[in-house]
């Protein structure tokens, strides 16, 4: 999996960082329901980014013939160790590199990733799935996940914003450090937030079906009514996943135990809403 801002490059993961994934029930339990129901005896399944390759042996369980675990980082020595712990050497062959330079023996009848970060558009996860899916995926093959869409909300944050804002302002006695206030306003920022912190009804900006062929840049304008009146500071954006069939989960505002949180961006200054006022 690729790792969300805020977390440790994908070297630097340890059994720590792989167990919270796994620890995270909705991701790894709809994860386990979607590799048993699209995954039939004798196929053959391949693994982008398997980290310590727990879904290729959630695919050997439910009876593929051969399962290529594919892994550019050492966490793939994990995933080996794994294999041979569960008597599955026989039917996991690992490949160490980027899943784009490598050439699997055959093409599968399923390809099984998580490599989002925050958002599915982090770094090369899309061009990742479509290449996989162009080369590696048979006729009439399965992705997991099938589609991701993207959703968005303005928010109420003022804990958060605060604390981006509050050492740039007067926090060094006789400095003025407000020039630095633009450049943090203008960033992205990963975070979990609750629901009822959200100041509008999410809205959908954007669809990324991977089953298809997934763009790897997506654009949208919105317009939002405020469903209560209150102050916002910024829009939140997560992902909806449709794994196989219905099974999916919500990396939203108030999911529990979610490993991706939502991305943040803070406005650049705060303001108030009433209800059903209308804005862009």
């Amino acid at each position: 999996m690729t790792p969300p801002p805020g977390f440790p490059p994908a070297e630097m993961y340890s059994l720590r960082d792989f167990g919270e994934m796994i620890a995270d029930a909705g991701r790894f339990g709809a994860y386990a329901k979607a590799i048993a129901g699209a995954v039939r005896p004798g196929n053959t399944v391949a693994e982008i980014g398997c980290g310590p390759g727990v879904f290729s042996l959630l695919a050997c369980q439910a009876g593929a013939r051969r399962v290529f675990a594919i892994e550019s980082e050492d966490s793939i020595e994990f995933a080996r160790q794994l294999a041979a712990a569960n008597g599955f050497t026989d039917r996991i062959e690992f490949f160490q590199s980027d899943s784009r330079k490598t050439e699997l023996p055959e093409r599968v009848n399923v390809i099984v990733s998580d490599i989002r970060g925050v958002l599915p558009l982090y770094d090369h996860a899309i061009p990742s799935m479509e290449d996989a899916r162009q080369r590696l995926l048979a006729i009439g093959g399965i992705m997991i996940p099938q589609r991701d869409t993207l959703k968005a909300a303005v928010i109420e944050a003022d804990e958060y914003y605060s604390r981006l804002m509050s050492p740039w302002r007067k926090s060094v006695p006789g400095v003025d450090l407000s020039p630095s206030v633009l450049p943090i306003l203008n960033q992205a920022y990963s975070s979990a937030f609750k629901d009822d912190q959200l100041l509008t009804q999410a809205q959908s900006w954007g669809l990324l079906d991977y089953s298809v062929g997934a763009a790897a840049r997506v654009a949208a304008e919105l317009d939002f009514h405020a469903a209560r009146e209150g102050t916002a500071h910024g829009v939140c954006l997560w992902f909806e996943t449709k794994l196989f069939e219905e099974i999916g989960y919500s990396s939203g505002p108030g999911v529990a135990g979610t490993i991706y949180g939502q991305l943040f961006l803070p406005g650049l200054s705060r303001w108030r809403l009433r209800r059903g006022r209308e804005f862009r």
